[in-house]
C-alpha cells in the first residue's frame, strides 16, 4: 500500500486528510526527533535500493522509517492507526523526507 496515494475508497474527504497530514508535517518540522542510524540494503531479487532509518521520537522510543519501492512507512502506531485511514504518513516519515532529504515540502503541498 502506498502512502502517498491520496486517491482511495476511503470516506475520508480530501480536505481532512490534508489537514491531518499537515498536523503530521508541522510535528516532523517542530519537535525534537533525532535521526540515530540509517541502512542502505540491495534487494537480491528485484536489484532495487531499500533505505532504513532509526529515529528516535518525542517519547524517546525507536521507530523505523523504511523507504522501498517508492514507498515510505513507519512502525509507529500513529502510521498503523491514523496513517492507514487517512492516508497519511506519520511525523518520523515528514522528518526524514523534509528534514535528512530536504525536500522542499513547499513544492509538494501547495502545487
Amino acid at each position: 500500500m502506498s502512502y502517498y496515494s491520496f486517491h482511495s475508497r476511503s470516506h475520508v474527504t480530501p480536505n481532512k486528510r490534508y489537514d491531518q497530514q499537515m498536523i503530521r508535517l508541522n510535528k516532523g518540522l517542530q519537535q525534537s526527533i533525532y535521526l540515530l542510524d540509517k541502512f542502505y540494503t540491495k534487494d537480491t531479487i528485484s536489484g532495487r535500493n531499500h533505505m532504513t532509518f532509526c529515529v528516535s521520537g518525542t517519547t524517546q522510543n525507536i521507530y523505523t522509517v523504511m523507504i522501498k519501492d517508492n514507498n515510505i512507512t513507519c512502525d509507529c502506531p500513529d502510521m498503523k492507526n491514523t496513517g492507514e485511514q487517512y492516508k497519511t504518513i506519520c511525523k518520523h516519515c515528514c522528518f526524514i523526507l523534509f528534514k535528512v532529504f530536504r525536500v522542499s515540502y513547499a513544492d509538494i503541498f501547495h502545487s
